[in-house]
């Protein structure tokens, strides 16, 4: 089954928080006017491989730019082909994702250096993924009331069996974020356990289901 909730938050990136061995997300707070989301980014993965693949690109040019910048601040459901689907849309190609570790010593060379450089502060964001909340405790990373937030920021079909309810076309998640220099730079994240040749209905793994 898809995903129930998938959409896109359009919003300004007002503070981030780092991944670490004991909590395997990047969280991002994001302003809505006066309202506040955390976008949760996956940093590992449950199965093996761990490590995250990324495809960053950089001076990003897509039509979808276009129809994104038209949105109005704040959520917006998302159906059909206004979604990402790296891979039917043309986003991405299988070959630019390349996997990085949460942290490691030395220069750009991790995941935390990855969105610390691109993920900057002030910068407009459009983030795809599901959404949760509001709920009614505080968000417990960055302390707003009425918790709420966006995760599912990576591709959404092709998944291991126990995930495999997930599985969908056009809902890939990932993040498209402004760049100091007026470009924009596309995040786009995937597990190393997910398929990319997958059905064009339900978006599950041709052939055989890995384990």
């Amino acid at each position: 089954m898809p995903l129930e909730r998938y959409g896109v938050l359009k919003a300004t990136i007002l503070d981030r928080r780092r991944a670490t061995d004991r909590d395997a997300h990047y969280h991002v707070l994001c302003g809505v006017g006066t309202a506040r989301w955390r976008v949760a980014i996956n940093a590992r993965s449950d199965n093996a491989p761990a490590e995250v693949a990324h495809a960053t690109l950089t001076r990003f040019a897509h039509p979808i730019l276009a129809r994104l910048e038209q949105l109005h601040e704040g959520w917006r459901p998302v159906k059909g082909q206004d979604g990402l689907d790296y891979l039917r849309g043309k986003l991405c190609r299988p070959e630019q994702f390349k996997p990085l570790p949460i942290d490691k010593p030395g220069a750009n060379n991790d995941l935390n250096e990855l969105f610390d450089a691109h993920l900057r502060r002030n910068a407009r964001i459009y983030a795809f993924g599901e959404p949760w909340g509001p709920d009614d405790a505080r968000d417990p990373y960055f302390g707003f009331d009425h918790g709420r937030g966006l995760h599912d920021v990576h591709q959404n079909q092709g998944n291991l069996r126990e995930f495999r309810r997930d599985d969908g076309v056009w809902q890939d998640g990932g993040l498209i974020a402004g760049a100091t220099d007026g470009t924009w730079t596309a995040i786009f994240l995937r597990f190393q356990s997910q398929a990319f040749n997958t059905d064009d209905a339900s978006g599950h793994t041709k052939g055989v289901l890995p384990r």
